[in-house]
C-alpha cells in the first residue's frame, strides 16, 4: 500500500479566496499563481489582526535630578518644572512624571 494516497497536496492556497494554482490551465499560469499565493500567505503570517503596541521608552532619574524636580515643582509649579527640566534634560518629562514624582 503506498502512502503517498493518504498525503496531501501542499500547493493548494492556506489563505481561504485564494485561487488553486492546481486548477490553472498553463504551468505558466500555476507557477504565478503558486508565487502569489505563497507572497499572500507570508504577508498574512507576519501582519496579525491583533498587534501589540510597543510601549514607550522609561526614563530613569537619579536621586538628585528626582530632588530637583520635586523641589523646583513645589516653587515654581508643576507645569513650568515639566517644561524647564524637559529642555534641561532634552527628553520629554510629563506633568504626571513631575506631581506623582518622589523625591
Amino acid at each position: 500500500m503506498s502512502l503517498v494516497r493518504w498525503l496531501k497536496k501542499v500547493n493548494s492556497p492556506r489563505t481561504p479566496g485564494l485561487p488553486d494554482p492546481n486548477l490553472c490551465t498553463t504551468e505558466e499560469e500555476a507557477t504565478s499563481t503558486q508565487a502569489a499565493n505563497d507572497q499572500i500567505d507570508q504577508l498574512v503570517a507576519t501582519s496579525s489582526t491583533r498587534r501589540k503596541r510597543k510601549r514607550g521608552q522609561y526614563s530613569f532619574y537619579n536621586a538628585e535630578t528626582r530632588a530637583k524636580i520635586a523641589k523646583s515643582s513645589i516653587e515654581i509649579g508643576v507645569m513650568k518644572t515639566s517644561r524647564k527640566f524637559s529642555k534641561e534634560l532634552n527628553i520629554n518629562v510629563n506633568e504626571s512624571t513631575v506631581r506623582y514624582g518622589k523625591p
